[in-house]
């Protein structure tokens, strides 16, 4: 009689046992993963400016004005008490920070006020302080009836100034708040009520929040989870036999980060890694890994169990991952390939989230596939903990509510599919209601100490976080005030008071957007005279000034130390932090800010253009005669203020244009209904035909009027009007690595935007663009994959709906309820899709057996659903409820994840235990070879026994009246008898000829 051979586990073909070798080779891949993932979540990175990718637009305007304006990172420090009437303890504070490490200079509102209160700049204190309100100097404050408290009641504040090392460094960034903290004690100011906030610690502190969350909640989640494994298995063994396996795969994706960013720095030369640095995105990556491992986790449990129950303790652990192969490779390697392509992002976070989630997912399979069944073989689960989780018959029978589940799923899927279908079109309808949230990227929620720290600079002294304006203005425009504006007929050269009046335009509009607190600019360090700065050392003082604190500079090419004669002047705006709560949209503050920049910068190239057209006829603009056309209401007599007709006439006024003011032509006299009146025509040219110049400086969006005023100017021009249209004007385009100087020719005045609520913005964009790009990849990758798995075209495309319809639900109800996204939403995209992978592939695998084996289609779709749903609901159960403890962490991408946590993983169960076995028992599988059982047969079927393919003598099932009961199929397949031919009996005629076959096959099988 030939011996049993032992299983593959059992083996010594190295000698040692098998379990062994693996066991070992685990242990050492695994050591490393605890000190790598240590290593990773202490040097994170969350500077937003670095999350572009270095060929982005944006991201090089960012390193432009970092490279001319160095020292722009700064740290605001106030408290409760710090006013202007107490200045002690913050010149104290200022005193001791003076030369401090990491500091490039300290500056204070009293310093502020006592340096625009001196000579040169001689403003009165009121003036100063009105000048600093909301940037260094807070509004009065008031008592109880609302009476003023005076100037000595207003809050002020210190800032502390960073070197560009230092600030691009969180570890000197923390070095730096801890002498600001250790010198404000020594000040005399109380720990408790020390108020910091600023872009410069951003970095710090959400890195800082997003680990302490990690180690906090995600630990708190992690011990929720396990609770419900406990719940469900009945047993400590088994419980914490598929949590370790998830926290092993978690700590093994950071793990992986680190190493990546060593092997980058080694390989590639890099003085810092780019990809191999972990971000609070990728912080957050581990507790996904960990939810997919445990999900497969507690399927090799399942497996296992019927394992068990089918053969006993031998072989057991090998027949368990024998029934999940390659299943769990199938599901490990779709999602590492949905999300590789987030690595196609502009954003970084994106592309190192889809880089390591993938490589997580990949680990964490080997990891799981290491250590349960090495376990279980060398320390077999006791006979009742089996018994326990065996169903309620004690033979892994489904439970009577999961069985009823099915019955109802097939017995009335037509309906459910109409239900599916309507649920995943209101999904799809709100999905396109989604919108992305323009809040600092994975910001901090309102339990925060950042947040409360910005709102309060916000509420008591001024908005804390800078949006940058930088004027570009040409060195070639510069002249003295006893030369000539039009000396080269080309463009208007300015005089140092008339760029700074430029400046101060420019700032007061951007004053007047409603999140602006205040604005800092040369045009602040203005004298309080105004006017022309005539005095040669009065002009040296104010541009020293300006170079000292940075306002001015000028620009430098990149990398080099050559001048490219261009002069910025830099405006920075306070703008609202976006914390959770603030109805705060960067996108629309970008195009707030642009609306008013970009007409008083149209309106300066408007001048120059005129002036080349007055000096191509032989004129100049000094003293000329201008008139500029608008269209109004019938019975103006000027433009609306600041339109752009009053803005270009407003700076032709001052230009030295005849009589020192400009003339306004209202061309709605010049209309009768929606013509043109020819006899007004002839009456505006005797009026106009004596100006120098007629200008039209801008167009109406009205079609039709704009339409109009065509006609207008053109009958004017015809009846001798020098017209000169200047309201559309060709673009120019000149950057800092193009020298003014070999321009050729008059050098444009330029704008550009930065700051952190720009990239903030831009990032928003960038996530929206990679999410659709994405989807477009995705989708008919998903498609081309699942037709593979259940190797059908039609039938790969119904499964895709019922694994995309989580994430779509999930999604739908986010947009429906005006839940807004950010960057966490991809923590939820790859949850969803994870779990549903996870649930559909391993039900096709069964089904596929089933139908191979020549069940019935109703008969393979419930014995799919037998071997997995058990492990579907607990896993739902475990990674649900363990992970909405996530919506009680400050850092919003994993509150986001916890709030949605729960709901996604109900509608993977939906998904998974109504939609799958509905589509799988319809008739649209026919298309794949599955047959239906006749409807009108009703056969008393006696107990059969259950052979799984390649496997031994099978295990007992009772038998049922409904023909679809045929139980778990037999080696024998569709098409031949698996009944010896001595055995063979008369073929049945009628209508259940193919039943009565099927029936002796699985008798046959059963030993009958």
């Amino acid at each position: 009689m030939p011996t049993k051979q032992p299983s593959f586990l059992a083996r010594t073909t190295l000698g040692p046992p098998n379990y062994l070798l693996v066991a070992m080779a685990t242990i050492f891949m695994l050591a490393m993963a605890p000190l790598g993932a240590w290593l990773a979540a202490q040097r994170t990175s969350n500077q937003a400016h670095t999350w572009l990718a270095a060929s982005h637009g944006v991201a090089k305007l960012d390193r432009e004005f970092r490279d001319q304006f160095e020292a722009q990172q700064f740290v605001l420090v106030s408290w409760d008490d710090c006013t202007l009437g107490k200045p002690g303890k913050l010149a104290t504070l200022a005193r001791k920070l003076q030369g401090a490490n990491g500091v490039v200079r300290i500056e204070t509102g009293p310093q502020w006020i006592e340096r625009l209160t001196s000579a040169p700049y001689g403003w009165a204190e009121e003036g100063a302080v009105a000048r600093l309100e909301g940037t260094f100097v807070g509004p009065t404050q008031r008592d109880e009836r609302g009476a003023s408290l005076g100037q000595a009641s207003r809050l002020t504040c210190l800032a502390a100034y960073l070197t560009p090392i230092a600030a691009g460094d969180d570890a000197q960034v923390a070095a730096v708040l801890e002498q600001i903290r250790r010198a404000a004690a020594e000040s005399g100011v109380e720990p408790a009520s020390l108020r910091i906030a600023g872009p410069a610690i951003d970095s710090l502190r959400v890195g800082q929040e997003s680990t302490w969350a990690m180690l906090r909640w995600g630990g708190l989640a992690v011990l929720l989870g396990s609770t419900i494994c406990l719940w469900r298995l009945r047993s400590f063994q088994l419980a914490a036999l598929v949590t370790i396996p998830a926290i092993a795969g978690g700590a093994a994706t950071l793990a992986i980060v680190y190493y990546s960013g060593v092997l980058e720095v080694l390989s590639l030369g890099r003085s810092l890694p780019l990809l191999g640095v972990a971000d609070s995105l990728v912080l957050a990556t581990p507790l996904l890994t960990y939810a997919l491992t445990l999900l497969a986790g507690l399927r090799l449990i399942y497996y296992y169990r019927d394992a068990r129950l089918a053969h006993g303790v031998d072989g057991a652990a090998e027949r368990a991952v024998a029934d999940g192969w390659p299943a769990w490779a199938i599901v490990a390697l779709l999602f590492a390939a949905v999300m590789g392509a987030f690595c196609y992002s502009e954003l970084l976070p994106l592309r190192r989230f889809g880089l390591f989630a993938g490589m997580g997912a990949l680990a964490s399979v080997g990891a799981l596939l290491s250590i349960i069944p090495v376990w279980l073989h060398r320390f077999p689960t006791d006979e009742r903990q089996i018994q326990a989780i065996a169903g309620p018959r004690r033979d892994g029978s489904l439970s009577p509510r999961l069985a009823s589940i099915f019955e109802a799923a097939i017995s009335g899927r037509g309906m459910m599919a109409g239900f599916g279908l309507l649920v995943f079109m209101l999904a799809l309808a709100g999905v396109r209601g989604l919108a992305p949230s323009t809040q600092l990227p994975v910001a901090l929620a309102d339990r925060s100490t950042l947040a409360s720290d910005y709102d309060w600079f916000g509420a008591r002294i001024g908005h804390a976080v800078p949006m940058e304006v930088v004027l570009k203005i040409p060195g070639l425009r510069n002249r003295r005030p006893d030369e000539s504006a039009e000396a080269d007929g080309q463009q208007y050269r300015m005089t140092l008071a008339e760029q700074l009046w430029l400046v101060d335009e420019v700032e007061q509009r951007i004053r007047t957007l409603p999140e602006i607190s205040g604005t800092l600019s040369a045009a602040t360090l203005q004298p309080a005279a105004g006017g022309q700065i005539e005095d040669e050392e009065i002009a040296n003082t104010v541009r020293q000034d300006c170079d000292d604190l940075e306002l001015l500079q000028a620009e430098q090419r990149a990398g080099s130390d050559v001048r490219t004669g261009m002069q910025l002047w830099r405006i920075s705006g306070r703008l609202m932090a976006a914390t959770p709560g603030v109805e705060l949209d960067y996108l629309s503050s970008r195009a707030r800010l642009r609306s008013a920049v970009a007409p008083v910068v149209l309106s300066y190239e408007q001048r120059d253009w005129l002036l080349r057209e007055l000096h191509e006829r032989g004129g100049q603009l000094q003293r000329a005669n201008v008139c500029v056309l608008y269209r109004g209401s019938a019975d103006s007599a000027a433009p609306a203020a600041n339109s752009a007709e009053a803005l270009f006439g407003s700076l032709m006024a001052r230009s030295g244009v005849q009589g020192g003011a400009v003339k306004y032509f209202n061309l709605a006299q010049l209309e009768r209904g929606d013509e043109i009146n020819a006899d007004a025509i002839g009456r505006a040219s005797e009026t106009l035909k004596y100006a120098h110049a007629v200008v039209l400086a801008a167009q109406p969006a009205d079609l039709a009027a704009a339409g109009r005023i065509a006609a207008a100017t053109e009958q004017l021009a015809q009846a001798g009007v020098n017209v000169v249209d200047v309201s559309k004007l060709p673009a120019v385009e000149e950057s800092a690595t193009q020298l003014a100087v070999q321009s050729g020719g008059p050098g444009p005045i330029l704008f550009e935007m930065t700051g952190a609520p720009i990239i903030a913005a831009t990032i928003t964009e960038e996530l929206v663009a990679t999410l659709d790009n994405a989807s477009y990849w995705i989708i008919p990758g998903l498609i081309a994959a699942m037709m593979c798995v259940v190797w059908h075209p039609v039938v790969g495309l119904a499964t895709v709906a019922a694994v995309t319809l989580p994430l779509a639900l999930t999604l739908g109800v986010m947009g429906w309820a005006g839940v807004k996204f950010d960057l966490g939403i991809v923590l939820v995209a790859g949850l969803g899709l994870g779990t549903a992978f996870d649930s559909a592939v391993h039900y096709v695998a069964w089904y596929r057996r089933g139908i191979e084996a020549g069940l019935f289609r109703q008969e393979a779709a419930r014995m799919a659903f037998a071997r997995c749903a058990p492990a579907t609901v607990d896993g739902a159960l475990a990674v649900g409820i363990g992970l909405t403890v996530l919506a009680l962490s400050p850092v919003t991408s994993l509150h986001e994840l916890g709030i949605a946590a729960l709901g996604l993983e109900m509608a993977s169960l939906f998904a998974a235990l109504v939609v799958m076995p509905a589509i799988m028992a319809s008739p649209l599988t026919g298309m794949m070879g599955a047959d239906a059982a006749p409807e009108d047969a009703a056969v008393e079927m006696t107990p059969v026994r259950i052979v799984l393919p390649g496997e031994g003598d099978g295990e007992i099932r009772p038998g049922r009246t409904d023909v679809a009961a045929a139980g778990v199929p037999a080696p024998a397949h569709r098409g031949r008898s698996g009944a010896p031919a001595g055995n063979e009996t008369a073929a049945a005629d009628g209508p259940h000829a193919t039943l009565q076959a099927k029936l002796q096959r699985l008798r046959h099988a059963g030993g009958e």
